[in-house]
């Protein structure tokens, strides 16, 4: 049977506005809420996010320093332009993943401290690497010591 039909009609159009009444308010309640929900999430991921970036910004001074000295003591020849491009090169590589970590992590996509030091742990195997490279005075950039490379290479091709 019909609940409604027990009641006289005027008796169901109070009850139907009323049930409509109540769901409308529950409705923006659940609305309010999650917006607030939301907020609040957001809010402590952007704490979080600053709260890392004190110090991996730190660490990326040192992680790009061990990229950059060593450059300067590996590429003899080219002055100091060759190696100041090379730097800036990695600072453009490093500047895009920290930005892009940081979106992430400010979005919920990556855990705050994930989205912050994703550049510094990219950037430094490859600062150790030079730093190592430099400190066996290896001719890793050398355009010399890749051409002899090379004709050692096709020389036992041939």
């Amino acid at each position: 049977e019909d609940f409604l039909a027990n009641f006289s009609n005027n008796e169901q159009r109070n009850i139907v506005e009323n049930s409509l009444n109540n769901v409308r308010t529950t409705t923006a309640y659940l609305a309010n809420y999650i917006n607030n929900e939301y907020e609040t999430q957001r809010s402590i991921r952007r704490r979080q996010v600053e709260w890392h970036r004190k110090f991996s910004l730190s660490f990326s001074c040192l992680v790009l320093f061990f990229i950059g000295a060593p450059l300067g003591a590996i590429i003899r020849k080219g002055g100091l332009g060759l190696p100041l491009v090379i730097s800036v090169a990695f600072f453009i590589i490093f500047y895009v993943i920290s930005m892009t970590g940081e979106k992430f992590a400010k979005e919920g996509v990556w855990e705050a401290w994930k989205g912050m030091w994703v550049a510094s742990a990219v950037l430094l195997p490859v600062g150790v690497f030079l730093t190592a490279k430099a400190t066996t005075d290896s001719q890793l950039l050398d355009a010399d010591s890749w051409k002899k490379i090379f004709k050692k290479l096709f020389k036992k091709n041939k």
